[in-house]
């Protein structure tokens, strides 16, 4: 067994987001049956995303927004 491709990887966050068709988890989930690497970057991701909606949530402290002038672009 392999470590999961970045493919995989976007597949499985896709399936956590809710955004893989009913054929696409069809073909997803006996690969998490099978493949134990898989299915712990699966366990992961899932980890990662509980942990950053933990995570307080900040204010900027102003607009980073640049303006024309600040960007040097002349009207």
């Amino acid at each position: 067994m392999n470590t999961p491709s970045l493919r995989d990887v976007e597949q499985l966050s896709a399936c956590l987001d809710g955004q893989l068709s009913l054929a696409e988890r069809a073909r997803l989930n006996p690969r998490l049956e099978t493949d134990p690497n898989l299915s712990a970057a699966l366990e992961d991701l899932r980890a990662t995303r509980a942990l950053l909606r933990r995570t307080p949530q900040r204010r900027t402290p102003r607009n980073f927004t640049l303006t024309p002038k600040m960007a040097g672009l002349k009207p």
